[in-house]
């Protein structure tokens, strides 16, 4: 997903990830051996107007659920195992994001909370343009959760079988060819799934499997001791 953060803006491009909450980019400082490779440069907070570091004693890092460090709200986050796992570690603060809008008019959002990585590490299949992570989930510190004024808590996206897509924040993707199903909201966006078909076989779960979704995760994972054949 393409944003910009800070004052003058700058361009990050973070991998969507429903399954977290936390917002965050790679920061300078950031030594070439604690950060991963990416083509844009790493977004300097000196250099941003905008940018407020934030204390172990504000409300903002009482919302990111974080620690404390020497006064200072930082963060240190995980995802998945094995080669495919990745880290980030740095300071919580607040910037403003924009966006692109269909009226062409960037939009800004400010005071966001975010993450500024000083220690990060992706996967191996990571793309070059990635900067950080956009965490999209429903908790407190999500830019969804943020944005709940101004979008009351809805947002959209197509999965098109090849190219770009756009993300529709406020409202709903519609149209020909469009379904959709209803989500269970807790710490996670779960889904009920009622069966699976293998084939010509039918899978049928006993009383209605919940899986929760996760677009950073690129497996689909079953627990197939709840399936039986009908």
């Amino acid at each position: 997903m393409h944003l910009s953060i800070g004052s003058p803006p700058v361009d990050i491009y973070g991998s969507v990830d429903t399954g977290s909450d936390l917002v965050w980019t790679q920061c300078e400082p950031c030594p070439q051996s604690q950060c991963f490779r990416q083509e844009a440069s790493l977004f300097d907070p000196k250099k941003s107007s905008t940018y407020n570091s934030i204390s172990c004693f504000s409300f903002q890092c009482v919302i990111a659920g974080t620690n404390c460090s020497e006064g200072d709200c930082i963060y240190s986050l995980a995802y998945g195992r094995g080669l495919h796992g990745s880290f980030s570690s740095g300071n919580i603060a607040t910037e403003t994001l924009t966006f692109g809008s269909t009226s062409g008019k960037p939009l800004e959002m400010p005071k966001i909370i975010f993450g500024c990585g000083h220690n990060n590490s992706e996967s191996p299949n990571t793309p070059s343009n990635q900067t950080g992570t956009i965490g999209l989930g429903p908790g407190s510190s999500s830019l969804i959760s943020q944005m709940a004024t101004s979008i009351t808590g809805k947002f959209s996206y197509c999965l098109p079988h090849e190219g770009s897509s756009t993300i529709n924040f406020g409202g709903i993707v519609a149209g020909a060819g469009v379904a959709s199903t209803p989500l269970i909201i807790r710490d996670h966006y779960y889904l009920t799934l009622e069966a699976i078909s293998v084939g010509n076989q039918r899978l049928e779960f006993v009383s209605g499997g919940k899986y929760f979704i996760d677009a950073g995760n690129i497996l689909l994972i079953l627990v197939f001791s709840v399936l039986y054949y009908h």
